[in-house]
């Protein structure tokens, strides 16, 4: 059973934990989700979902799913893409700082612990959708 200290330092804590409070950081907070674009919006990509769907056998409208798995599957390679580029944007940014004589080998390195936090955070979002996929993808099997 938890303690009436705890419940009480928990309610401080909530307490401090509610979010920005000035209009600059709400405005900021409200685009974190905008920033590469792997959130809300679906991809314009629609031939190439409308292929998977076709592919899987399945019906391609808006609600079915394997329409679903379709968009899934466009989504895990938009964020593949995305981290990809997280990783040639930071290359780039180490080897024009970089000197003339230093490896290929410690460059690579360098751009990569660079580009680090966004693999991670691109990593997180790929875990999601491929999961959201297998699920539906079991919903397609008979």
């Amino acid at each position: 059973m938890t303690t009436e200290p705890r419940i009480s330092a928990n309610r401080r804590n909530a307490a401090k934990s509610t979010g920005p409070k000035t209009q600059a950081g709400k405005h900021r907070a409200s685009g974190n989700a905008l920033r590469h674009g792997l959130t809300g919006q679906a991809s314009a990509n629609t031939d190439l979902i409308q292929s998977i769907a076709k592919a899987l056998g399945g019906d391609p409208a808006p609600d079915a799913p394997a329409r679903e798995v379709a968009q899934l599957e466009d989504l895990i390679l938009r964020i593949r893409k995305a981290k990809a580029q997280a990783y040639d944007d930071a290359l780039i940014r180490i080897t024009s700082q970089a000197s003339p004589d230093m490896p290929r080998e410690e460059t690579d390195a360098l751009a990569l612990i660079a580009a680090a936090p966004d693999l991670l955070k691109f990593d997180e979002y790929e875990r999601k959708a491929m999961s959201r996929r297998r699920k539906a993808l079991a919903a397609l099997e008979p």
